[in-house]
């Protein structure tokens, strides 16, 4: 369950952005002050370059919960796990990855936040709020506004033009944002070896500090722990502003919904 504090500090990163559209996106007003539509901005952007229109959109409400929330196989018939073909992009998450690897998520990796937020309810059972919340907080950090479309991985032309200075609509693969990247972007160790790693960590940790369950106890604990072995293994690492709240956020996910 979220608590008070973080639901309302989102709730002022929410207002925040909003209020802060403006001077994020300055080639968006018009003579009156108030914002071009979204479709009126696709079309003059592509009047511009003189090519097709990039689809604006005004995004719909988010999903509701889902009709069936008990325990069901999610490797189904319906979907299976497939190769990535060419032009498929992957990021840091591996939920998402993997909800793109299997349908649930387009699977070449570029998705609008309402499928994000269905697609992590129907494959993991994530909360209905807790998946609206982290969805937004992702796509306003990094997904590219004006075709409400985001990259689970890096920035790519599908989800639209690149938006004006200081805005970047880069993905989640935008580093100390929403997501981290990986160690071995850095040439610091093989990732599929951390993985190992950590997994080992965690198992020490659940029997150290949760008598051999994983609780909260044992997800601060283990967070601080990789903080603190970062900061003296990687020289690149960062850990502030908003990544502080998403980090210890998706800390909890194993508990809340798995």
């Amino acid at each position: 369950m979220l608590s008070k504090s973080f639901t309302l500090l989102t709730t002022l990163l929410f207002t925040l952005g909003t209020l802060s559209s403006s001077f994020a996106f300055p080639n968006l007003q018009v003579t009156n002050g108030n914002l071009l539509r979204r479709q009126e901005v696709a079309d003059s952007a592509a009047s511009q370059v003189g090519g097709r229109p990039e689809q604006g959109v005004d995004p719909p409400p988010p999903p509701g919960p889902p009709s069936f929330t008990r325990l069901k196989l999610v490797n189904d018939r319906d979907h299976p796990w497939r190769p990535l073909r060419s032009g498929d992009i992957r990021g840091p998450c591996p939920g998402l990855n993997n909800l793109a690897s299997h349908g649930y998520l387009p699977r070449d990796g570029v998705a609008s936040p309402s499928d994000i937020v269905k697609a992590v309810q129907e494959g993991f059972n994530m909360n209905n709020t807790a998946a609206i919340v982290a969805t937004c907080l992702g796509h306003l950090l990094n997904g590219d506004l004006v075709t409400d479309l985001l990259g689970i991985g890096g920035k790519i032309p599908k989800t639209g033009p690149a938006p004006p200075s200081p805005a970047h609509a880069g993905g989640l693969d935008v580093h100390g944002t929403f997501e981290d990247i990986h160690c071995d972007a850095f040439g610091i160790m093989n990732y599929n070896v951390l993985k190992i790693g950590i997994i080992l960590q965690l198992v020490d940790f659940s029997n150290r500090y949760g008598g051999g369950f994983y609780d909260y106890t044992v997800e601060a604990e283990l967070r601080y722990s990789r903080i603190q072995d970062s900061i003296a293994t990687n020289t690149e690492f960062t850990f502030k502003n908003v990544r502080y709240i998403t980090a210890y956020g998706e800390t909890v996910f194993p508990v809340n919904f798995l």
